[in-house]
């Protein structure tokens, strides 16, 4: 089996590269056989693209997705450009 700090790595650096994510600044760990993800990224997409990755890459170990999305802000009236 792999080195723990190895597959730790493989996976932050394939969720970094991935064009599904593409997210850098992501903190993964591995907690009791678990992947735990950490960080945020812009969208539910991306979000979402974590889970397909991990299991591509980690077949069989279970996924801890705690990455959040900050919620987008609404326009809060008119743009004036001066």
């Amino acid at each position: 089996m792999d080195d723990p700090r190895y597959q730790q790595e493989r996976i932050r650096q394939t969720l970094a590269t991935d064009p599904r994510v593409g997210e850098p600044e992501l903190g993964v760990d591995l907690v009791a056989g678990r992947v735990l993800v950490t960080g945020s990224v812009p969208n539910e997409r991306v979000r979402a693209a974590i889970d397909l990755v991990v299991a591509e890459i980690a077949p069989g170990t279970a996924v801890d997705n705690r990455v959040t999305v900050p919620p987008a802000d609404e326009p809060t009236g008119e743009e004036t450009i001066g």
